[in-house]
């Protein structure tokens, strides 16, 4: 055994500043684990799982938890979720805010047999001035087609609003859909047979609207 430890001396004298450096490497790391702050705490946050399309009456398999630092303005639980009606398309991983879902009492305050749609329009002071009960006549805008301005198309008369939610509300960027950032969305029962004409016109962009008479 003396004999061992003899014949490892010169290579522990060889090697003694290598082990102390590795010593102390050690401790700094210690010590930097021991300083770092603790992660910030997250919440769970409902959120979509895959890309959801517009008027989807939303599943569970449509949606997941996720952690966030923090939950946005209105956000709801999958028990109000699931069975809702998303008014507009959603990308994967968004929030989902009450103001993208389409509550039973939005239908309940259409008139019988009205349909109730979401509708960007393409002036956002009007959507900020409409209020729930006003009536509007929708236009789809005129479009430049070749350096020849055509005339704004009338889609639908005395649409009634039943909820709208302005550039400046909780998801109100993901309301407005395909449209510009600055575009207001309004929810809205029209007439089933102007429904077929305002989902074709949506592809094209906002709306304009004009206040009608009561």
């Amino acid at each position: 055994m003396a004999h061992l430890a003899r014949s490892f001396r010169p290579l522990l004298r060889r090697y003694r500043w290598f082990v102390v450096a590795l010593c102390l490497a050690l401790a700094a790391w210690v010590v930097v684990g021991e300083l770092r702050p603790p992660p910030a705490p997250t919440v769970p946050v409902l959120v979509t799982a895959r890309d959801v399309p517009a008027g989807t009456v939303l599943t569970a398999a449509d949606l997941r938890m996720q952690p966030a630092t923090h939950a946005p303005d209105g956000t709801v639980g999958s028990e109000i979720a699931v069975g809702s009606r998303l008014t507009v398309g959603l990308p994967a991983g968004v929030p989902v805010v009450d103001t993208m879902l389409l509550g039973p009492g939005l239908a309940d305050a259409a008139p019988p047999g009205w349909v109730v749609v979401p509708v960007p329009l393409a002036d956002p002071v009007l959507a900020d001035l409409v209020r729930v009960g006003d009536r509007i006549d929708l236009y789809l805008a005129a479009a430049d087609t070749g350096g020849r301005l055509t005339e704004a198309e009338l889609v639908t008369t005395g649409a009634l609003v039943l909820a709208r939610a302005s550039p400046d509300d909780p998801g109100a960027s993901w309301l407005a859909g395909s449209g510009s950032s600055d575009d207001g969305v309004v929810v809205v029962a029209i007439r089933p047979d102007d429904a077929s004409a305002l989902a074709g016109a949506s592809g094209f962009g906002p709306f304009r609207a004009v206040l009608a008479a009561a």
